[in-house]
């Protein structure tokens, strides 16, 4: 199954649909959070769109992963086309590996992470894991983990995507889970909600029109996801139309 949603998304961006096959590699990560293959082409995919902070958070993850994914190398030089590519690295938990992650020697598993697990969706304020540091980056590094130790728990995926949301820089990555929850039909009010939020504070560019039109096909009636869409492509059209006049 894994395979064949991998030779899926890479024809859909062969075919030009880049849209369609960040939605699957999402998915697929949603499942296999570090499946290498599918960091990088979601990296390349944000770095065509123009999202250079998404694609640089898909790099930083997979340069953790062993053995080095396919296409790393791709991905590196992209976006540090004057970079050497070294091996790569083993972090250590004082290493910085990007600008805004890095690893606490204090950040450890709850000893009682396994009881966590019992607890049944949807979440509820009080069955929300309890997260051991109130610092942004620990709390994603915990997340992270927790989605990794317990595959197809989609409480955690959900905690993950609403954490990522509150950083710029992270914020379409958000999105783009909150998508991939909602194609392996776990939609709730929950969702909708984070995912709306996450739309209006992004700091939209022309290769995000996608990304409004994904979830208005799922959710057509939310009014301020239409007017910033129509904003957003208005502003688009300025900018068209500005270069237009410079050319000529």
């Amino acid at each position: 199954m894994t395979r064949q949603m991998m030779d899926e998304a890479v024809e859909w961006s062969a075919k030009g649909r880049d849209d369609l096959a960040a939605r699957i590699w999402l998915k697929l990560l949603s499942y296999e959070p570090g499946n290498g293959e599918a960091l990088v082409k979601l990296g390349l995919i944000e770095f065509r769109a123009g999202n250079l902070k998404s694609a640089q958070s898909l790099h930083q993850r997979a340069l953790r992963v062993t053995p080095t994914p396919k296409g790393l190398g791709r991905l590196t030089r992209a976006l540090n086309p004057t970079e050497v590519i070294l091996p790569n690295p083993k972090i250590q938990s004082n290493e910085v590996v990007s600008d805004s992650l890095k690893l606490d020697s204090s950040l450890k598993p709850r000893k009682d992470i396994k009881n966590i697990s019992r607890i049944e969706s949807p979440l509820t304020k009080n069955q929300e894991p309890k997260i051991i540091s109130h610092k942004w980056v620990d709390r994603r590094l915990f997340l992270e983990k927790s989605t990794r130790d317990n595959p197809g728990d989609t409480r955690y995926l959900i905690l993950l995507a609403s954490h990522l949301a509150e950083r710029e820089a992270t914020r379409r990555e958000a999105i783009r889970q909150l998508e991939a929850l909602n194609l392996i039909e776990i939609q709730s009010s929950e969702i909708k909600l984070i995912w709306q939020k996450a739309l209006l504070a992004l700091k939209a560019n022309q290769g995000d029109q996608s990304l409004f039109k994904n979830y208005l096909s799922i959710y057509p009636g939310s009014t301020p996801v239409l007017r910033r869409l129509k904003s957003l492509e208005e502003q688009v059209a300025r900018e068209s139309n500005r270069g237009n006049k410079k050319i000529k």
